[in-house]
């Protein structure tokens, strides 16, 4: 019985290993612009306290990748 459940167990987490591999070679939508962190703190000349403050207010538009976070341009092209 146990053994069992380790064997479904294991199924599982190759099933989800594959899924996130599969998710990691998704390329980011090519009808808008991203910006990634080093060039919204750039553009905008903030630090990187400021952009994870926008992110987690949720005044920004951020995706994670493949442990990088990504921002959606046209929120910023007021600031432009």
């Amino acid at each position: 019985m146990i053994s069992e459940i380790f064997n479904r167990l294991e199924q599982i987490m190759e099933l989800l290993l594959k899924i996130m591999l599969y998710l990691q070679q998704q390329p980011l939508p090519t009808n808008e612009e991203w910006l990634d962190s080093a060039e919204l703190k750039q553009r905008l000349k903030i630090s990187d306290k400021t952009v994870y403050r926008m992110r987690k207010n949720g005044s920004v538009s951020a995706k994670r990748l493949s442990g990088k976070w990504y921002y959606k341009l046209p929120v910023f092209k007021d600031f432009e």
